[in-house]
């Protein structure tokens, strides 16, 4: 069976993710997403990892949660060794692409 990451920030991009729900059946399926308290409620329904929320408000926490997303994305990609990966975009999104 082929490995896919669905991974997208959260709102909006999660929502369009969340609408291929039905090809989660069909792929062994990893969905990477930032945690918030909106999407850590999701855990218990989908196979879920999270990287950190980056405020783009503050610089400086913006500047560590890429740094940070960064090293948890390679450790995601290394260990769930997916065929492709799915993105609708923003942060975490690209960074994951940008990676594999």
């Amino acid at each position: 069976m082929k490995k896919v990451i669905f991974v997208s920030s959260s709102g909006g991009h999660l929502s369009e993710i969340l609408k291929l729900e039905q090809l989660f059946k069909e792929y062994d399926y990893l969905l990477v997403t930032e945690k918030t308290d909106v999407t850590y409620k999701l855990k218990n329904k989908y196979n879920m990892e999270y990287l950190k929320y980056g405020p783009n408000k503050n610089i400086i926490k913006y500047f560590c949660a890429i740094i940070y997303n960064i090293y948890i994305s390679l450790k995601l990609i290394s260990k769930f060794q997916p065929d492709t990966i799915v993105s609708t975009g923003a942060q975490v999104g690209g960074i994951m692409c940008f990676i594999r």
